[in-house]
């Protein structure tokens, strides 16, 4: 996670992956369609609860920072495109219920693409970025405000 402070203290970690499936490019798109299926594949997630009608997930983490564990939950919706095959997963305006005690708030920001691959199958691109406002840890006494900010780019 980095450190950003364009908008006050902001824990921020990205991950970019490339890969060819050896499926068409429609039917790997139809698989990742599931949102299910594509929060399965997000490090850290530890359980998922989906909507059975709107397509909405609520996804709950676990992850370290500076060697603590860190309990998170987002509310995320995807928005699909099938005629460029590009799946976007952003935050929900509205919150899908309450935070569960305990748990801290984030951004989730993710798009997929899927592209026919030079030599058959299916190329996937996906980004996916994570943020928490880090006063979060500070309130609840986690960390310090010297600790965070000089921990670098860990």
């Amino acid at each position: 996670m980095a450190i950003d402070e364009a908008d006050g203290l902001v824990l921020r970690g990205q991950v970019q992956r490339g890969y060819t499936l050896p499926a068409t490019p429609q039917e790997c798109y139809e698989y990742l369609s599931d949102i299910r299926t594509l929060l399965s594949q997000v490090p850290y997630v530890t359980k998922i609860q989906v909507g059975k009608t709107t397509g909405r997930a609520r996804a709950f983490f676990n992850f370290q920072i500076l060697a603590i564990g860190i309990d998170a939950v987002l509310d995320i919706e995807p928005v699909y495109d099938p005629a460029q095959r590009v799946i976007r997963i952003k935050n929900t305006v509205e919150p899908l219920g309450e935070t569960p005690p305990g748990y801290f708030n984030g951004s989730f920001n993710s798009v997929i693409r899927v592209v026919p691959a030079e030599r058959n199958g299916a190329r996937v691109t996906s980004q996916i970025v994570l943020a928490f406002d880090g006063n979060q840890l500070l309130e609840r006494g986690l960390f310090s405000r010297y600790l965070l900010e000089t921990s670098g780019p860990s």
